[in-house]
């Protein structure tokens, strides 16, 4: 399915894949994307990843690729946005590192300007196995 959405400043995304949505990366700020592939099967995504140069299948069929020298969240690399509604519900120490409403921004917007004239790929997806307890993500991403 394709749907042509409105993006900024008048200009056309292109919103194609399983249940494309008009509905969303706009509200979170991303509009200037030139096409944004949504929900699409495990197949299809492995498929893509192979075509674009981004991994290799192995031979028992596993898709490997290369995720380079950073692999992994570092501890002391955890900051949450310092807030006086929630200032008192967050241990704060060498885990969770305070980060001020600006810096946040300022990191904010380079990765939304980072989106613009790129092919995304978006998933909609649940956290958690439990329907009464599991929370609806979005996930965004430049590499199938």
């Amino acid at each position: 399915m394709v749907q042509l959405c409105k993006g900024a400043g008048g200009s056309v995304v292109i919103n194609s894949g399983v249940s494309p949505s008009c509905f969303g990366l706009e509200k979170h700020g991303i509009s200037q994307a030139t096409e944004v592939l949504w929900n699409l099967p495990s197949g299809v995504l492995v498929d893509a990843a192979i075509r674009r140069g981004e991994g290799i299948l192995s031979v028992n069929g596993a898709l490997v690729v290369h995720t380079g020298a950073h692999t992994g969240r570092a501890p002391k690399d955890k900051y949450i946005v310092r807030r006086r509604d929630t200032e008192g519900s967050i241990d704060w120490g060498s885990v969770n590192q305070p980060m001020r409403p600006e810096a946040f921004d300022d990191l904010l917007r380079a990765a939304i300007d980072f989106t613009a004239d790129r092919t995304l790929y978006a998933q909609d997806l649940y956290a958690g196995a439990d329907e009464n307890h599991r929370v609806l993500i979005r996930v965004v991403t430049q590499r199938a």
